[in-house]
């Protein structure tokens, strides 16, 4: 699989490529996966679409040593991947987190953009407890803390279920991701490098209808992680098409491509 890197202060991001098309599709992997997730799309996607796929602070073979990743290193990143394939127009696709990362530079690059790719997105919502303890002085000490005491925060994810804070779905993700102290290291850095992008949503929403800007959002009709009815704030928008799938969160599969391929070919700019 061709790979390249793009050098950012002292960290090195590493992008993968697919396919080999005339237009450049960039896209965000989601929690803990990596641009390599989207070679699912390669076979379909690549004959109309080249895909470039960073791998994000933490994940893949990026090498990253910033303490947080900002708006001004995604920018950097979006116009050096602009710059290497040659093109000032781009399609942006985002799944799960790397929704969240997708709707961030779309706020910044939308008058590129020729169209907008959302997969079970993050970022349409904000999450009280990722709130909690990414943006708070008392949240982000409990977080570290509970890193390295694993029965307290077992305490806290077993309470926050009984009490019926958190469904089932998301209480089965929190206890997979933090089974040992080297998963709870990297959720830990994950969240806290990511924690200043936060899109603007009504901003972003404006921006969309003023550009005409085609947008899809694909769900996973029994995703309880990131469900369907987030997208609803996006139904007054012309333009945006809300779609779910027979899936769960995991939408990285062919069929989820052939439904993207379908709509940017029915949206051909």
């Amino acid at each position: 699989m061709p790979e390249f890197f793009i050098t950012i202060n002292t960290n090195k991001i590493c992008v993968h490529v697919f396919g080999s098309g005339p237009r450049l599709l960039i896209a965000f992997h989601g929690f803990k996966e990596s641009g390599d997730n989207f070679y699912v799309f390669e076979n379909i996607l690549g004959k109309e679409y080249t895909l470039y796929a960073p791998d994000l602070p933490y994940s893949g073979s990026t090498i990253w040593d910033d303490a947080v990743f900002e708006m001004k290193e995604l920018e950097f990143l979006m116009r050096t991947l602009l710059d290497h394939f040659g093109s000032d127009k781009f399609t942006l696709l985002g799944y799960s987190m790397g929704g969240r990362i997708a709707l961030c530079a779309a706020a910044v690059f939308i008058s590129q953009m020729e169209a907008l790719v959302l997969l079970a997105p993050d970022g349409l919502k904000v999450n009280p407890w990722y709130y909690f303890v990414t943006q708070t002085k008392a949240g982000h000490a409990l977080f570290h803390h509970v890193v390295y005491h694993h029965a307290l925060l077992h305490f806290i994810i077993e309470a926050g279920f009984k009490l019926h804070l958190t469904n089932e779905s998301i209480y089965k993700f929190v206890k997979m991701h933090t089974d040992d102290k080297e998963q709870r290291m990297l959720v830990y850095r994950i969240w806290t490098c990511m924690k200043n992008l936060s899109p603007d949503i009504p901003g972003i929403k404006k921006q969309i209808k003023r550009h005409h800007l085609p947008v899809i959002f694909i769900f996973g009709k029994y995703d309880r992680i990131f469900p369907s009815r987030h997208g609803k704030i996006f139904e007054d928008i012309p333009t945006a098409k809300i779609l779910t799938l027979d899936y769960g969160h995991q939408l990285l599969k062919p069929e989820t491509g052939e439904e993207i391929f379908r709509y940017l070919s029915q949206n051909n700019y």
